[in-house]
């Protein structure tokens, strides 16, 4: 999912380093992404506006709260807040970056918010639940999830035909997007330095979720 949690949901490292010509590891210009990123700050922040997605369909059978109760059947508790959370954005991209270097795939996965946190702390808060944005839980997920298994695949076979890089700094958008006790941090982007010493800024992940000071992805959609 591309920089938004509203319409997509649902959805680096802290070496700070001196770039000249290059974003600002703070204020990060915004690009628009191949997904359909929606830039008002009205529509989807988690992963890209579903709507200019092909198939894209609005489930209005059932009424929300029904629907949400069915997404959460079979879902072992109800969080009260992210579990396995990093305490800092900062913190949560160095884990991201060394994860992948490691090409550690269930430590990033547990980068990213799950199920249940999503069914209980963030899908409730966000734009989904009425209209304009209005979809179903489980397919706002079902999207979710599919970007971020093939934004780790893309991740992890750059790493292995490219080499490892290394972290040097990150920035998102000035201001977060508010969604509840919920704070959207989009068009992130991480600065990293590759084996042939060459420097770039690249989006190597979607939507940092933070909620009561604690950090997770909401996707690893990213430009590969």
């Amino acid at each position: 999912m591309r920089s938004s949690l509203l319409p997509l949901l649902l959805l680096a490292s802290a070496l700070a380093v001196a770039c000249d010509g290059r974003p600002s590891p703070t204020n990060v210009p915004a690009t628009p992404s191949a997904a359909g990123d929606t830039r008002d700050g009205k529509g989807a922040a988690l992963a890209g506006d579903p709507r200019r997605r092909p198939g894209y369909v609005v489930d209005s059978v059932l009424p929300t709260d029904e629907a949400l109760h069915r997404f959460r059947a079979g879902l072992p508790d109800a969080p009260a807040s992210f579990r396995h959370a990093a305490p800092s954005r900062a913190t949560l991209v160095r884990r991201f970056a060394d994860a992948v270097t490691r090409a550690d795939t269930a430590a990033l996965r547990a980068l990213a918010i799950d199920r249940g946190e999503f069914a209980y702390l963030v899908y409730p808060e966000s734009p989904y639940t009425r209209p304009p944005y209005r979809q179903a839980p489980g397919i706002v997920w079902m999207m979710l999830q599919q970007g971020s298994a093939s934004g780790l695949r893309r991740l992890l076979r750059d790493r292995a035909e490219r080499g490892a890089w290394r972290a040097l700094s990150h920035g998102c958008d000035a201001e977060p997007v508010t969604e509840g006790s919920n704070r959207l941090w989009r068009n992130c982007r991480l600065q990293v330095v590759r084996a042939g010493g060459d420097t770039t800024w690249a989006r190597l992940f979607g939507v940092i979720v933070e909620r009561e000071g604690r950090f997770k992805f909401a996707s690893f959609e990213n430009d590969f």
